[in-house]
């Protein structure tokens, strides 16, 4: 079969890196625009891009040196849930190992009875449950299991690097060949798309065509002209991005995204080995893009650098998806499909997401309309509850002090069904994952006084010595993270082996 991959970038080396390794004999072209501009700002990605990796059976720290990239651990937001609040993390992974047998819905009893009666002595839920909150905290990292779980961790990197390193590294020596042009002209037939022309008159065929055209999506929106729905309650559609240096990558360089709310939208904050990538997320609605820049261009000054030195690009784009991903022999990767804004790193899991949804299918060898429909629904509802749990970091929030805020936080609230549940029956809830960090950290507690007194009274009983399993939890992960390498030898023994002695982790 011939597998045609129309885009190159993240999205389409990464969707011909996954064809290579997954589907025997596949004859794999890449059409590669030469001077095609890409966005560039999905640096930052979440400990699922890893499931990816291993399904390539990619090292994470093999590509590391080539992409100018960190570990990232968590993401952390500021100012969310009002105007100066102290901030919150979301870390990646489970709760590690403890020194109890207690379930998870145990010790989140144990601590919302904590907080409700003792809080002067109740750490937040991140620094409760999260062995990945000592590493950050100390500094210091390792890739081992013992006590942090196998998906504990992502990667922060340079993601035209990471496209380049893909591209040379793992598909041009399995086979895959780049034809060099841009799309004229899309053939159709009853089957989908049957060749693409390109600019110079160069014919390329196909039997399945995987579009990586960015928010042109040339072949799933444009010539197959499937619908783009949009997702309403996330206004954002501009960005303002730039690149800055290290003043001190001592005090700078952190495991882990920042991101910042403003008056009008949020700053990202994405360190990477050599620089820092930063930008503004914003809606035109409530501010033009000058107003914006400048109020981009007052943060930056806030934190001590000269604006006036850095290049600013500007980026615009949707939030939504197209009603079908996959039409006939056409698949959207990436932003061709859909898009959410970034604020919880979702550019490059829309990729991988995709592809590993894609391959299951295209492993069987042959697919029909239940496959293809099925595969449209699974991507679907991914979109929809992702969106949802990024809507919520806006719902959630207090903040009244511009119009931008006023509309974004007073929208209802969408509830994904997990949390619907969750309101029913708060046993069943898992707690282990992200949302709750989401939750708690803006003090929409799912257990609560009057709750815990009427619907769960044995936790009512819990004595207070039973706090000890929290403290005796922590001081765990804090004295192993203690012993664990220092984050910047590990990162200096990746990208300077020859100066610096690599470091196990």
């Amino acid at each position: 079969m011939k597998f045609v991959v129309v885009g190159g970038g993240s999205a389409g080396w990464m969707s011909a890196a996954t064809l290579v390794s997954q589907i025997s004999g596949a004859e794999i072209t890449v059409i590669e625009p030469s001077n095609s501009p890409t966005i560039g700002v999905g640096e930052s990605t979440i400990n699922d891009f890893v499931d990816w990796l291993n399904l390539l059976k990619i090292s994470p720290e093999g590509i590391m040196k080539d992409t100018d990239a960190i570990f990232k651990l968590a993401i952390h937001f500021k100012n969310f849930y009002s105007e100066n609040d102290e901030g919150l993390f979301y870390p990646f992974g489970g709760w590690g190992k403890t020194m109890n047998d207690l379930p998870n819905f145990e010790l989140a009893a144990l601590w919302n009875k904590r907080r409700i009666f003792h809080n002067e002595s109740c750490r937040n839920w991140a620094d409760s449950f999260y062995a990945n909150m000592a590493l950050i905290r100390n500094k210091t990292f390792t890739s081992r299991t013992e006590l942090f779980d196998g998906k504990h961790f992502a990667l922060h990197f340079d993601a035209i690097k990471f496209a380049n390193c893909l591209k040379t590294n793992y598909c041009l020596p399995r086979g895959v060949k780049v034809v060099e042009g841009e799309v004229a002209y899309v053939n159709t037939n009853s089957e989908g798309v049957s060749s693409v022309i390109l600019k110079d008159g160069v014919e390329v065929r196909g039997d399945f065509f995987l579009d990586c055209t960015g928010f042109k999506s040339i072949l799933l929106g444009g010539a197959m002209g499937e619908p783009f729905v949009p997702y309403e309650g996330l206004p954002n559609n501009k960005a303002w991005a730039t690149q800055i240096p290290y003043v001190s990558k001592e005090t700078e360089l952190e495991p882990f995204t920042d991101c910042t709310a403003l008056g009008n939208g949020w700053v990202w904050n994405i360190p990477l080995w050599s620089r820092i990538g930063t930008g503004y997320v914003f809606s035109d609605e409530f501010v033009t893009e000058d107003e914006a820049l400048a109020e981009f261009k007052e943060y930056l000054g806030r934190k001590g650098r000269d604006p006036e030195q850095f290049q600013y690009k500007l980026i615009k784009f949707r939030t939504g998806i197209h009603k079908r991903t996959w039409v006939k022999n056409v698949v959207g990767i990436g932003l061709a499909a859909g898009f959410i804004e970034p604020l919880e790193s979702s550019g490059l899991w829309t990729i991988h997401t995709n592809l590993i949804e894609l391959s299951r299918i295209l492993t069987r060898g042959s697919w029909n309309a239940w496959d293809i429909s099925n595969f449209n629904w699974n991507i679907e509802k991914l979109f929809i509850q992702f969106a949802q749990f990024v809507h919520i970091h806006y719902t959630l929030s207090t903040r009244r002090d511009t119009a931008y805020w006023r509309k974004v936080a007073s929208q209802e609230e969408p509830v994904m069904e997990e949390l619907r549940m969750a309101r029913l029956n708060t046993v069943k809830w898992n707690y282990t994952t992200g949302i709750n960090c989401i939750l708690n950290g803006m003090k929409y507690w799912l257990f609560d006084d009057v709750r815990m007194r009427s619907h769960i009274p044995y936790y009512c009983n819990i004595k207070e010595e039973a706090f000890s399993i929290l403290d005796e939890n922590w001081k765990v992960w804090d004295e192993a993270s203690r012993r664990a390498p220092p984050l910047l030898e590990i990162l200096r023994s990746i990208h300077d082996p020859y100066v610096h002695q690599v470091v196990e982790i």
